[in-house]
């Protein structure tokens, strides 16, 4: 599997599935590649993580790739973070999204219910509430600020993979 983000990536499927190769173009990209067996024991520890970024002309790296799997009850959470007009909200919500992540996921338990619609509603007021809270800290910083930031979130566990994004971040999956 792999975590890929921006939408305009140097390859893309076509209508047959197959993967066709684009020139190189000046388009910055971020990626969570993850490799994991068939079966895996003892919860996610057979999992092997890797990330890469690349920054493109802009002055600052305003993408942030995130693993953690502190706290989570068996599940890892990886993100990616395309910021857009600095790297600001990046920043912010490099450590925010995943708290209240946690939060409403109630430290993963929520995870491992396999409660989709609760797990879904949970996500949702994560997003929101860490929307929020970007906004009312961009506002007290008061510098004029216009940062923003696509987000997209995988928790992976044993049996399970869960996806969540805002934005125009995109997920690939290859098996």
């Amino acid at each position: 599997m792999a975590l890929l983000l921006p939408s305009r990536l140097q390859q893309a499927l076509n209508f047959s599935g197959a993967v066709v190769t684009r020139r190189a173009s000046r388009f910055r990209c971020s990626a969570i590649a993850v490799d994991a067996s068939s079966r895996l024991a003892g919860g996610v520890s057979g999992i092997r993580w890797g990330s890469s970024t690349l920054q493109g002309p802009r002055s600052e790296m305003e993408d942030v790739v995130v693993l953690r799997s502190d706290g989570l009850s068996g599940f890892t959470f990886a993100t990616v973070f395309d910021g857009h007009a600095g790297i600001s909200s990046v920043e912010f919500l490099r450590d925010e999204l995943y708290k209240e992540c946690m939060n409403e996921l109630r430290g993963g338990l929520l995870l491992g219910s396999k409660d989709f619609h609760a797990i879904k509603d949970a996500l949702t007021n994560a997003f929101e509430n860490a929307d929020g809270r970007l906004l009312t800290w961009l506002e007290q910083i008061q510098n004029e600020d216009e940062s923003g930031a696509t987000a997209t979130v995988m928790f992976v566990g044993n049996d399970v993979l869960i996806i969540s994004h805002v934005g125009d971040s995109c997920v690939v999956f290859s098996f």
